[in-house]
């Protein structure tokens, strides 16, 4: 299956190859924004958040607010991350992928570069050492890898960006992404093809 990028290049090599209609953009971007517009009412309701019932309208919406890659999300997304999509009692014996335990963490790895800066705040904000925070915190390094990942370099160019942020940080922010860059996400042997990459 070709990504949508793949076939725009393939058509732009050989336009014979892809014949879409055309229509303009108008209206297929004002879908967009009304569907951005849906998605951020619906998941500033708090009730959305905390109401079992509504679960599977949740994880749908938050899966949606990924695939839109919408900059507008990403504060409500990185504020969620470590939200559980899976109860302990609704957990099989099997261990589950993250992005199905988190699915705001997903959320967020789908929009990529964008979301980077808000999963630094995170960083800057988080205590690793305050149980409350923890898991946001191990979410955002493991996000803030994986994105940098899909260039080739994610464990070495996460850290890269962390360095970069120090030079910048408040004195208790510095604190924290020292921490961060201590993490073990972002410290496997790096000389092993299969790791941090």
């Amino acid at each position: 299956m070709y990504s949508a990028t793949c076939i725009c290049l393939i058509a732009l090599a050989n336009p014979t190859i892809v014949e879409a209609p055309r229509q303009p953009l108008g209206p297929f971007l004002k879908e967009l924004a009304a569907q951005e517009e849906h998605l951020l009412l619906q998941l500033s309701k708090e009730s959305l958040w905390t109401d079992p019932k509504l679960k599977a309208q949740l994880v749908e919406s938050i899966d949606a607010a990924g695939k839109l890659w919408s900059a507008r999300l990403i504060p409500l997304l990185a504020e969620h991350i470590a939200y559980e999509a899976i109860d302990e009692n609704e957990r099989p014996w099997r261990l589950i992928p993250l992005e199905k335990m988190y699915p705001c963490f997903a959320a967020l790895q789908r929009v990529g570069i964008p979301a980077v800066p808000r999963l630094i705040e995170l960083l800057k904000n988080t205590n690793p050492d305050r149980e409350s925070e923890r898991q946001s915190n191990y979410l955002a390094i493991l996000a803030l890898r994986n994105i940098y990942r899909e260039g080739g370099f994610g464990q070495k160019m996460a850290k890269q960006r962390l360095e970069f942020e120090l030079t910048r940080a408040a004195a208790e922010e510095k604190k924290r992404l020292q921490k961060a860059l201590q993490d073990p996400a972002l410290n496997a042997d790096l000389t092993d093809p299969n790791q941090g990459h």
